[in-house]
């Protein structure tokens, strides 16, 4: 006989072979897994169905906990709005597993109706068709602790109104801690989670390590949007338009499509993270091909701890004017998260002038929804009239107070239930005595009546924080999964500190249910009261087993083992991490959050005793910071000096050519940017005798470079030249090209170019140009920003020496888009100069000169006095042109002595004969 396929227990009806479950005309959302325990216990109605009958029925040769078959008990009875106390569907038999006990009424080959059956091809193509709006929020809030939030509810519809018309709304609910900015986000996305043509993913920073971890929340929701059943083809659509991004996602692809995607995206540039997910986050929601796209909604909370990526992701999705049905809710502590020079608060000023995004502050509830609060919790109850005044006084309108101190009240028996409804036991005046002076208070009250296993278990939760799995508690107490699953499990039932978070699994294997705190009060409370030495224990136990369980992708948890190790003060593992952390950052161009793990490594390595066994470790840290503070401070920045200058102090210490190869490089440009040429000469000539020695054809390219490229700026423009053939002659295109990730630059495009500029200081007009073209052209087929910056605008250089103004305002323009998107402030300068002398050529000599003036500004801002000379020499020809030689001959007098201060002499010719254009003008106005 035939396994029926359609299960009516009322008010919900399971429909086996579409893989769906119904509360009357509403589907309920299950994991596959949860919905195949749901459909096998239905089967079985009325009988006892076994741990181990679940575990080989459902997962096969999958190894399992206890905790997973409970976590999906949990689920159940969430979604079935069941009891485990007092069950109306699904039974615990102690000792045995579980038992069906609701009334199945109809058992039946699946027989829907025509409504139901295209909803489910809706839901199948994921182009379920949102209504224009959702109804105004009813009077009767979806849940007690939303009393008095009408209005508030009403403002968040009308923003979704309009995020689903198309119009991106970046919305901010603030208030202090137990306000209940949770609450109010989660009574709007509840109405959207049923519909598939909805995609939510939520993401929580995290105080302990959120401003170290780059894009934490937002990998977070996006990890749980891929995972979560139905949504494969978001995978799928990450792969094709924001691969970067899956590649920071190894749970959602295979291992061996893991290492294809990451070969693609080599040398990613932190520029082309953003502009990837915020472009993906248009295509998705706005993609002309469907009738109607999804609407996507991200939960972002607590900012106030958040990392700068997040926050700069956060400002670029909010910035782009383009249509998108996107909706993001970012949670917040005014407290914390706007103080003076805090990150978030910038960002905030920002958009808020810009008018790109709402905020929404909650007030504290008044004493009218303190009493509907009460009236709903209690219903027909005899309590005094008074005790909804008492209770706004006492917790003054504070969401999480109240409910924390009525659970207060109830547990102490001085609320009770009987016959006739709820009592007050004692009256008002029995209150009098348990007022807390504060929320802390409260809490602290009712942690000191946790039993003591109970007690362990949240200690040593609240170390990892927030949210955690309880395989992790069990290694750091010694005892086994099952037991700390049971108490956790316990605890929620009765609603006391925790709540079901669903399962996880580690790289290992390890299947483990999770729970979290029902606030971050609770966390941080309990966290305060474990010891300093019972703190250290469990830090080092949770890293232990955590690091164990990730194995070779232990760097997808770098920054947390980091913390953990730094807390169980094993300081050695904690430098260990916070270097593997910076690795990690750096590989997602998050530089800010690299400086901020390698500051936190050499601050503890300094704390080490023998200096001598670790002095590699710091060499390596001290590279790696000179390598980040190049990237958000420039080349010139004193700091990057001062890390590769460190660096090379402990480079005897090591006997890795290519690592000291890098801190010479780092140096040399720190040195050629600042116009330093004589000691940029020493370092490059010390790159080309370690290169020579080592053998290394790689280290020789970049060598040859960086001696021509000082040369080429002393004047010595045939030797540069020679040196830039000889880079050229050696680079393989095969083996070389990786050289960006390393130094930040293509060598062949670089010497191609400078040979370009060279050739014409030599003469060769033409070789020049198609020099430059051909280092453009490769810079285009290796698709790397910064290279392509770099060639393009030697090659507008040579149109300008060429004197093709249509040319240098073409291609001009294109620089400035190129260096605006990814953040070039050379390029970006360089390509306002280059626009400055077409201005001029045009007849609009006082625009060219605003914008010359401009330019050198931004460049001696940055501390990039390479090729001032050249440019002061522009703008003395802007002057002329303007009819304002004196000026000008006061420019060359600067170029001249910057010249002679820093010998840069590869202009000097042009410098000469612009001087005298300029005396032959004020002779000219003179007479």
């Amino acid at each position: 006989m035939s396994t029926p396929d359609t299960y009516v227990f009322p008010p919900y009806r399971l429909d086996a072979d579409n893989g769906v479950l119904w509360r009357e005309t509403t589907l309920v959302p299950l994991r596959p897994k949860t919905f195949a325990v749901l459909h096998h216990l239905l089967a079985h109605a009325g009988q006892v169905v076994t741990r181990n009958e679940l575990r080989e029925t459902i997962w096969g040769k999958t190894k399992v906990s206890a905790q997973v078959l409970r976590a999906s008990l949990w689920e159940l009875r969430h979604a079935l709005d069941d009891n485990a106390a007092q069950p109306r569907f699904i039974e615990t038999v102690p000792g045995s597993g579980w038992r069906f006990i609701g009334q199945v009424v109809s058992s039946q080959h699946s027989v829907v109706s025509r409504e139901e059956e295209n909803q489910k091809a809706k839901g199948k193509k994921q182009k379920a068709k949102i209504e224009p709006s959702f109804p105004a929020p009813s009077p009767q809030p979806p849940a007690p602790l939303l009393v008095g939030r009408e209005a508030e509810l009403t403002q968040l519809h009308g923003w979704l109104d309009k995020a689903l018309s198309g119009e991106r709304q970046i919305v901010f609910v603030t208030g202090e801690p137990g306000i209940g900015k949770t609450t109010l986000i989660d009574a709007v996305v509840a109405q959207l989670e049923a519909n598939p043509n909805v995609w939510i993913g939520r993401g929580q920073c995290i105080e302990q390590f959120g401003e170290g971890e780059a894009y934490l929340p937002i990998l977070e929701a996006l990890g749980r949007i891929g995972r979560k059943a139905g949504n494969e083809q978001f995978s799928a659509f990450l792969g094709r338009y924001a691969p970067t991004w899956l590649a920071q996602l190894p749970t959602l692809i295979d291992e061996e499509k893991q290492e294809t995607l990451q070969q693609r995206v080599q040398g990613t540039t932190r520029a082309r993270m953003l502009r990837e997910l915020v472009e993906a986050v248009e295509i998705f929601t706005a993609d002309g091909s469907n009738v109607e796209p999804p609407l996507l909604v991200l939960v972002l909370e607590d900012l106030q701890w958040s990392d700068y990526s997040t926050l700069d992701l956060l400002a670029s999705l909010a910035r782009r004017e383009e249509l998108a049905r996107l909706l993001i809710f970012g949670t917040y502590r005014p407290a914390e998260g706007l103080t003076e020079g805090h990150p978030l608060r910038a960002v905030l000023q920002e958009l808020q002038s810009h008018a790109k995004c709402k905020e929404l502050a909650l007030p504290p509830l008044d004493a009218e929804a303190v009493k509907d609060y009460v009236d709903r919790r209690f219903p027909n109850s005899t309590l005094p009239a008074l005790l909804a005044q008492v209770l706004h006084r006492v917790t003054d309108g504070l969401p999480f107070f109240l409910c924390a101190f009525i659970d207060d009240l109830v547990e102490r028996n001085l609320m009770t239930h009987a016959a006739d409804g709820w009592q007050l036991q004692g009256g008002i005046s029995a209150i009098a005595a348990v007022v807390p002076d504060n929320i802390r208070q409260l809490i602290e009250r009712q942690i000191d009546r946790v039993e003591a296993r109970e007690r362990k278990i949240l200690e040593a939760a609240s170390i990892v924080g927030v949210e955690f799995p309880t395989a992790a508690i069990a290694a750091s107490l010694s005892t086994s999964e099952e037991e700390v699953e049971e108490a956790s499990a316990q605890m929620a039932a009765r609603s006391a500190f925790l709540q079901p978070a669903g399962v996880m699994e580690w790289p290992d294997g390890t299947v483990s249910a999770r729970y979290r705190f029902r606030h971050a009060l609770y966390q941080q409370l309990w966290h305060e009261r474990v010891g300093i030495a019972r703190r250290q224990r469990l830090n080092l136990r949770i890293a232990e087993r955590v690091e164990a369980a990730y194995g070779d992708r232990v760097d997808e948890v770098a920054t947390e083992l980091a913390v953990y190790f730094e807390q169980g003060r094993n300081f050695a593992r904690a430098v260990y991490y916070y270097a593997r952390a910076a690795e990690k950052a750096i590989r997602r161009c998050a530089y800010q959050e690299a400086v901020l793990h390698l500051g936190k490594g050499l601050d503890l390595l300094a704390t080490l005793p023998d200096k001598s066994t670790h002095a590699q470790q710091e060499f390596v840290l001290r590279l790696t910071l000179g390598i980040s503070l190049q990237a958000i401070r420039g080349y010139g920045d004193v700091e990057v000096e001062r890390a590769y200058a460190s660096a090379q102090g402990l480079s005897q210490q090591t006997h890795d050519p290519e690592q000291l190869f890098r801190i010479l490089f780092g140096l040399w440009q720190f040195h050629v940017v600042r116009a330093e040429y004589r000691r940029a000469q020493e370092l490059s000539t010390q790159l080309l005798n370690l290169a020579d020695t080592s053998r290394d054809v790689g280290l020789l390219v970049e060598a040859h470079g960086a001696v021509g490229v000082t040369l080429f700026h002393l004047g010595e423009i045939v030797s540069a030249y020679d040196h830039f053939e000889r880079s050229t002659s050696l680079y393989d295109p095969e083996k070389h090209r990786t050289h960006v990730r390393i130094y930040n630059q293509d060598p062949w495009v670089a010497c191609r170019s400078y040979s370009g500029q060279a050739l014409w200081l030599l003469g060769y007009v033409d070789q020049a140009l198609q020099r430059t073209r051909e280092a453009w052209e490769y810079a285009r087929a290796l698709a790397h920003p910064f290279s392509q910056a770099f060639a393009l605008s030697d090659m507008i250089l040579i149109y300008l020496l060429q004197g093709d103004v249509e040319k240098v305002q073409e291609e001009a323009q294109a620089l400035l888009a190129l260096s605006q998107e990814y953040n070039f402030p050379m390029w970006r300068m360089t390509a306002m100069e280059r626009q400055a002398w077409a201005q001029a050529e045009i007849g609009h000599a006082e625009n060219g000169l605003e914008i010359m003036q401009q330019a050198i500004g931004m460049r001696q801002g940055i501390s990039a006095k390479i090729r001032i000379p050249y440019h002061k020499t522009r703008l003395a020809e802007l002057y002329n042109k303007a009819g304002q030689p004196a000026q000008g001959l006061a420019q060359m007098q600067e170029a001249f002595a910057l010249a002679e201060a820093t010998e840069e002499h590869w202009w000097e010719a042009e410098m000469y004969r612009v001087k005298g254009e300029l005396l032959l003008q004020q002779l000219t106005l003179t007479t």
